[in-house]
């Protein structure tokens, strides 16, 4: 038996390489065996979780001025604008954040009254 400075005894070497020692000690855990089956999903539940996704996902809503779909709550509205006067620095994209749907066609209006040509605009909700 080995012993230390002060005279006093050594712990048993534990032997690293020794797998089920070092577990049957209590020094490490037991690998886990995942069975991966249990994540594999066949095409039906791929299918049903697709539709859940989709059904629970906001969309991106193209809002043309012919038919304009507006949806309750807030959203972000993103204007593209062209830069017909070839402008330096000029931002071609603008978006406006918490916008209600009713107030949509305001700010499309405001925009035209600048003499800016919007070529498309999105409501994201």
């Amino acid at each position: 038996m080995e012993r230390n400075i002060s005279g006093g005894n050594l712990a048993p070497k534990v032997h690293t390489e020794d797998d089920g020692l070092m577990v049957n000690n209590g020094l490490r855990n037991p690998h886990l065996e995942i069975d991966r089956s249990v994540f594999k999903k066949d095409t039906f539940e791929k299918k049903s979780l697709k539709a859940v996704k989709d059904r629970l996902t906001p969309k991106k809503i193209v809002v043309r001025a012919n038919g304009v779909k507006y949806f309750g709550g807030t959203g972000t509205l993103v204007v593209y604008i062209r830069n017909d006067k070839k402008l330096k620095d000029f931002k071609t994209t603008r978006s406006y954040r918490n916008v209600k749907g009713h107030e949509v066609d305001g700010i499309i209006f405001r925009l035209s009254e600048r003499k800016l040509r919007i070529s498309k605009y999105y409501f994201n909700i």
